[in-house]
């Protein structure tokens, strides 16, 4: 990693007042440089069109598109971003790390500061965020990523 790297950050939850405690607490952070909130999985869409973010901190369970579903479609992304799930219930995270989505971790509401920093901190020693980070790994893979975010080979 490079001396004063920070990680973007986006942060979706569905009930407003836990997206904007989570989104405190990751403003709060010195290793954020850029915090985006998004009050659902289609907003979520909207935002990683137009940005690249580091780290997905994602509700488990919102309507219309949740957070398992929204966790499969950024997995098709040519540099994913890393994902840390966020719930209110345990149960959720049977499906998140069982439907091979990799998350780095998963936290229970209310988050606290000490759990927050813990994410990132494995967000920072992932090498795929590292990678991402560099911006090294699309085109040694010979991708590239669309206006979607979805992969296009380079031909």
């Amino acid at each position: 990693m490079t001396a004063g790297a920070k990680l973007r950050v986006l942060a979706v939850d569905d009930e407003r007042p836990a997206l904007e405690d989570l989104g405190r607490l990751l403003e709060g952070s010195a290793a954020v440089e850029d915090v985006v909130l998004a009050d659902g999985g289609p907003q979520a869409l909207r935002a990683l069109a137009e940005s690249n973010f580091d780290v997905v901190f994602l509700d488990v369970r919102m309507p219309e598109i949740d957070g398992l579903e929204l966790a499969n479609l950024l997995s098709r992304f040519a540099d994913p971003p890393a994902l840390v799930f966020v719930s209110a219930y345990e149960d959720g995270a049977v499906g998140a790390f069982e439907n091979d989505l990799h998350p780095l971790d998963y936290l229970m509401k209310p988050v606290s500061r000490g759990r927050v920093e813990q994410a990132l901190a494995r967000a920072f020693a992932d090498e795929d965020a590292q990678q991402r980070r560099g911006g090294q790994r699309a085109a040694a893979e010979g991708h590239t990523t669309g206006p979607s975010g979805m992969t296009d080979e380079i031909i």
